[in-house]
């Protein structure tokens, strides 16, 4: 976080919008200021509710509107968990292009999709756009290496009842050791 961006979340009355850094919901607020520790800072929610929250998790409204324009889930009640991967996730996520030039084998993924023998691993990701670039296998016969629309993915529903998945228990590693993995 920017030193301006931290004076901004760390002013009392300042707008904020909080980002929960399990589920990536967001919520308006405004700032009470830091705290006595210096580290976290007291939110209170248009809801109501007084947090304290660490500040990268806080943006200025104004900024933090364009990252919340993030697809809406439209799976999400079948599906059970969130599409989107939290926003702590998705921070350490390489920007598209930014990892031009890795051999594939080496790449790492960060995330993972799937529903049925169907695979989506994400090595980069825009996180405002949600285009991501990885390997697609959407048959689970091989596939190739792209760019991934993950509102696409988030708003497949086959039969009413199959969506595509977030793996919520997926730990990132190369693409050659978790293709070495899933031989065996």
């Amino acid at each position: 976080m920017d030193v301006d961006t931290a004076e901004a979340v760390n002013t009392p009355g300042a707008r904020v919008v909080w980002t929960h850094p399990s589920t990536g919901d967001h919520a308006l607020g405004t700032s009470k200021g830091l705290e006595d520790n210096g580290v976290l800072t007291a939110v209170r929610l248009d809801s109501g509710a007084v947090r304290s929250v660490f500040a990268d998790e806080l943006e200025p409204e104004e900024s933090a509107l364009a990252a919340a324009a993030k697809p809406a889930e439209t799976q999400r009640r079948i599906r059970g968990h969130n599409f989107y991967a939290p926003k702590s996730d998705r921070k350490k996520i390489p920007a598209l292009g930014e990892t031009d030039g890795a051999p594939f084998p080496e790449k790492v993924v960060h995330l993972h999709y799937f529903t049925g023998a169907a695979d989506w691993y994400v090595t980069e990701l825009d996180p405002i756009t949600n285009e991501a670039f990885g390997y697609s296998d959407p048959t689970g016969r091989g596939g190739e290496w792209g760019y991934i629309p993950l509102a696409e993915l988030e708003a497949v529903n086959l039969g009413g009842y199959r969506v595509v998945e977030r793996d919520c228990y997926f730990t990132p590693n190369t693409f050659s050791s978790i293709t070495a993995e899933r031989r065996h």
